[in-house]
């Protein structure tokens, strides 16, 4: 005895798995475009912005340096982003900011701790020249 299951039985949940995915495709999409723009970024920054301009600047400006680190707000190229989709250019620009500003701020740091690191050694050498003439 075999009885024959109709053939659209098994075509019904196929059907409705398509149904819901659809939906969720496009935004899957634009996920992998921020993701792939923001690799992007990252790379181009890392390419890009010299990390030694800012260890000058927080060495020879310290509190100065830390501020200009903070306070620039970097732009990426525009070549970058021609013929981009519009998600994909909001995501670069976030990502390279962020990036950028990153990478500025931690080298300014750095040149503030060597100008700290050397200020110390400086008074610790002048106060033992002090101390060595005083007698």
């Amino acid at each position: 005895m075999s009885t024959k299951q109709p053939a659209f039985r098994f075509a019904v949940p196929v059907l409705i798995a398509v149904l819901l995915l659809t939906p969720i495709l496009p935004e899957l999409a634009l996920a992998q475009e921020a993701t792939d723009a923001c690799a992007n970024a990252t790379a181009a920054v890392s390419r890009n912005i010299s990390g030694g301009i800012w260890i000058a600047a927080g060495f020879f400006g310290c509190i100065f340096g830390l501020v200009l680190a903070y306070a620039i707000e970097p732009n990426p190229p525009a070549t970058a982003l021609v013929g981009k989709s519009p998600e994909y250019v909001a995501s670069y620009i976030d990502c390279y900011r962020s990036a950028t500003k990153s990478k500025q701020t931690n080298s300014a740091w750095i040149g503030c701790g060597g100008c700290a690191l050397a200020c110390a050694i400086y008074f610790i050498g002048l106060a033992a020249a002090v101390d060595d003439s005083s007698y």
